[in-house]
């Protein structure tokens, strides 16, 4: 039905019922007459919203529009929380790098304490073995010079007198007038010389070790193709323990990246478990963890020491430290399974280029 409507004081249509709703200045109170029943007397104008179909149409055009609104309400609602919530994830990410950068630069320090304690402790052996030299040099110089007064006092003395023996008479007995000749006296016996003193020194200190040797040591383990390699499926890469894929551990090195891929690994099944998140969202969970920290060396640094042994071959041990069991467990403010990572420990020797477990 088609209807007549007043509007800034003049007649518009006839216009279908939709169109008159879809004017910008039409509401409840425009003025309409009925297209059959018009007339130009100003009795015969009736408002909008006392027509029946006008009522229900714009009804329905009103109820439409508070839904967008309310649509339209709950999207923005629906964006900002989700940006407060990036923003504190965000924030939790910030503060868990600078917590983990404090305690891997307090480790790099303890570690560097360490290495200046053992110099120390080889310093003040080679000391304490020089200064025994020196004492023992000292010591026997000391007797030298005692002995050679010693001898020098034994020659400026006087030979004793040596008493003389009386003489017996014999038949026939000597004329008093005639003098007994004096019986020689014996001659002093000499000093026994004196005994060389025995001196040995003592063996000088080891020599510290090269630190060039020991890094080529570790770097030797490292890249070390095994005679025999790990059969089992072996993990070398956060995308390879998530997908459940992976090979043969060729090297001492991705034996050590094994152990690490299946750390993460154990926490993608422990926030599954514990969390109640799909794999999907754990694994895309982790992987902007692995992405903001910096990849799979920063969330699981190298670790390495050399120790010689003798000679040319040094003890190994490659590992690596987990920072992404306490980065969860402060963002997630859960406690998740943690510990040592396995290490690998092999004697490297720089001479032949051998390795052994």
């Amino acid at each position: 039905m088609k209807y007549y409507a007043l509007m800034d004081k003049r007649v518009c249509g006839p216009l279908e019922a939709e169109t008159l709703l879809s004017l910008p200045d039409f509401g409840r109170g425009t003025l309409v007459q009925a297209q059959e029943r018009f007339d130009s007397d100003n009795s015969r104008w009736t408002e909008a919203g006392e027509v029946p179909l006008l009522a229900v149409l714009m009804d329905t055009r009103d109820r439409g529009a508070s839904q967008a609104r309310s649509a339209a309400a709950l999207d923005a609602y629906t964006a900002a929380r989700r940006a407060n919530e990036r923003d504190a994830l965000s924030l939790k990410l910030e503060v868990v790098e600078s917590v983990v950068a404090q305690r891997a630069a307090m480790e790099g320090a303890r570690d560097e304490l360490a290495r200046l304690g053992a110099r120390l402790e080889a310093a003040e052996a080679a000391l304490k073995g020089i200064r025994g030299a020196i004492y023992s040099v000292a010591a026997v110089a000391g007797l030298v010079g005692l002995a050679a007064l010693g001898l020098a006092w034994r020659g400026g003395r006087p030979a004793p007198e040596a008493p003389v023996a009386p003489v017996t008479p014999t038949a026939p007995p000597i004329p008093a007038a005639t003098p007994s000749r004096p019986v020689p006296a014996p001659a002093p016996a000499r000093p026994p010389a004196p005994k060389p003193v025995a001196f040995v020194l003592p063996p000088p200190p080891a020599p510290a070790p090269d630190p060039a040797d020991g890094q080529a040591a570790v770097e030797l383990v490292r890249g070390f193709l095994l005679t025999a390699p790990s059969p089992e499926r072996c993990p070398r890469t956060l995308e390879e323990a998530l997908d459940g894929e992976g090979g043969p551990a060729r090297t001492p090195q991705e034996l050590v990246d094994c152990g690490a891929a299946r750390r993460a690994a154990a926490l993608r099944a422990a926030l599954v478990d514990r969390q109640r998140w799909s794999k999907r969202k754990a694994d895309k969970f982790l992987r902007r963890v692995f992405a903001d920290r910096g990849g799979f060396d920063a969330v699981f640094p190298a670790a390495s020491s050399a120790r010689l042994l003798g000679g040319r071959t040094y003890e190994v041990e490659l590992s690596r430290r987990d920072l992404l069991t306490p980065a969860l467990s402060v963002l997630l403010n859960a406690d998740f399974p943690a510990g040592a990572l396995p290490a690998q420990r092999y004697e490297a020797d720089l001479a032949t280029g051998s390795l052994r477990p």
